[in-house]
């Protein structure tokens, strides 16, 4: 039987509001660490109020409390935990309105980052909407400029692999995962800032494409699997009729087939393990492929194509891409790669 997988971007919520929770380790080695270190220079208040705006089980406000960085709290969760610390008020924290007056308020921490982060900008926005003076946000890396259009930076370190625990459930599948993070304090701008658009300045005439579901163009001559581990396999070169079909290290088929189901493009190929083989419908028409053209014009696409194979396997390229959740590679990175290549043929 064919076996098809078609990447929708939906899932089964198992996590109504996104528990998980920040490891203790990090809290008391890294948040606690740097708020002192900022208090000594004078960047922060010396008597901290804080305000959590999902505190979860509220280890975070307990753990500042003992150390006494903070003077007094406020937290809010909109489902505490059973066995929490301290007071945590049932509420959504996003319907509060009241404006902040106190230049001594830190706000924030670990808020619920929903689809495409939009959840934590939405926690974000609404900390400078009431005029919270200094925040504090663990959030993904990809926010950093989102979060500088608010707020002026005091300090911004970067996380690799955190463990954040599920506990939204007792029988868990996932009990926890591993996220990357940056750990942003800053001071509220007075206004917006408007950032400029970053522009990539084209060098060479191929074309990368990421779209989604939006077709594929009769041009595009090689697909690379950019999202989701192992990153860069499988990579299909079209090859007259057939495409040829690469995976970890070897040609795995000179026959694979572009074809159409439900409307959509699939490439009809083969899915190799160690146990099994069998025809596979992978779903090239979404944004976990990047669909190139014309990069025949500047380099040679077989050893492209064992080049990247190559990169893949390498520890270097694993700790890059798993950087993200799931596993990438961004259009930017793949595209200086590429150009570096033709530089230097």
């Amino acid at each position: 039987m064919a076996k098809t997988y078609k990447f929708t971007g939906k899932h089964k919520k198992n996590n109504k509001y996104e528990k998980f929770y920040t490891n203790e380790r990090f809290m008391k080695t890294k948040v606690v660490k740097k708020l002192k270190q900022l208090q000594k220079q004078n960047k922060l208040p010396k008597r901290i109020e804080y305000i959590d705006t999902s505190a979860g089980n509220g280890k975070l406000h307990d753990i500042l409390k003992k150390e006494k960085i903070i003077s007094k709290y406020k937290a809010y969760d909109i489902s505490p935990a059973k066995n929490k610390y301290g007071n945590i008020i049932k509420k959504n924290w996003l319907k509060t309105n009241d404006k902040l007056k106190n230049d001594n308020v830190l706000l924030g921490f670990n808020p619920p980052y929903g689809y495409n982060n939009r959840k934590a900008k939405m926690f974000v926005k609404h900390g400078w909407d009431i005029k919270a003076k200094y925040v504090i946000w663990l959030v993904p890396k990809s926010m950093e400029r989102f979060l500088e259009q608010y707020y002026k930076k005091i300090s911004k370190t970067v996380h690799h692999s955190i463990e954040f625990f599920n506990k939204t459930v007792k029988k868990q599948r996932v009990p926890k995962i591993k996220q990357s993070v940056i750990l942003f304090i800053g001071e509220r701008l007075e206004s917006v800032k408007i950032l400029s658009k970053r522009q990539t300045r084209k060098r060479y005439d191929y074309n990368i494409s990421r779209t989604h579901y939006k077709g594929i163009d009769k041009s595009v001559s090689l697909i690379v699997k950019k999202t989701g581990n192992p990153v860069l396999n499988p990579i299909f070169w079209k090859r007259g009729k057939y495409w040829h079909q690469y995976s970890k290290g070897k040609l795995i088929t000179k026959k694979a087939l572009m074809v159409k189901r439900k409307n959509h493009y699939f490439i009809k190929g083969i899915s190799e393990t160690k146990l099994k083989k069998q025809t596979f419908y992978y779903a090239v028409e979404s944004n976990i492929y990047f669909k190139i053209s014309g990069l025949e014009k500047h380099l040679s696409i077989k050893s492209f194509i064992f080049n990247l194979m190559k990169l893949s396997e390498t520890k270097k390229f694993y700790e890059m891409v798993n950087v993200y959740k799931p596993a990438a590679i961004i259009k930017k990175w793949f595209s200086d790669y590429i150009n570096k290549l033709i530089k230097h043929k």
